[in-house]
C-alpha cells in the first residue's frame, strides 16, 4: 500500500502524475478485491466441509452410518465404505438381509495357499 503521499518530478505534467497516480490506485484497489474474493472463496469451502461434518456427526448420532475418520465428508453404511480394491480372492457380503444383518469378509483358500505357502 502506498503513503498517501507522491512526488512530482520537474519533467512530469500535472496531467501525466495524476494519471500515474490513477493508475497506481486502480492497480492497487484490484489486487485488493482480488485478496477479498480469493478469501470468501476459501471461507465458502471451509463451511461447506465444515456443514459436511456437521451433517455427519448428526447421522452418526442418529444411528444411520458410518465414516472413515473425522474429516469424511460422507457418511454411508458399513457395507459401502469397506471395499474391497484390487486383492484378488477377498469377498465382502451381506448377510441376514433386512434383518439383524452382518457384513462377512471371506479371503479364499487358493489365495491363502499362492500367498503364504500353507
Amino acid at each position: 500500500m502506498g503513503t498517501g503521499q507522491d512526488t512530482i518530478l520537474g519533467t512530469d505534467t500535472v496531467r501525466d502524475a495524476l494519471k500515474t497516480k490513477i493508475n497506481d490506485d486502480m492497480a492497487e484497489l484490484f489486487a485488493i478485491k482480488s485478496e477479498v474474493e480469493a478469501a470468501r472463496d476459501g471461507e465458502s469451502s471451509l463451511l461447506a466441509k465444515e456443514q459436511a461434518q456437521d451433517d455427519a456427526i448428526a447421522a452418526l448420532a442418529a444411528g444411520s452410518g458410518v465414516v472413515i475418520s473425522g474429516n469424511d465428508t460422507t457418511v454411508g453404511y458399513l457395507n459401502g465404505k469397506l471395499v474391497v480394491g484390487s486383492l484378488a480372492g477377498l469377498t465382502l457380503t451381506e448377510q441376514n438381509d433386512g434383518g439383524d444383518e452382518t457384513l462377512a469378509i471371506d479371503i479364499s483358500e487358493t489365495y491363502l495357499k499362492s500367498r503364504f505357502l500353507l
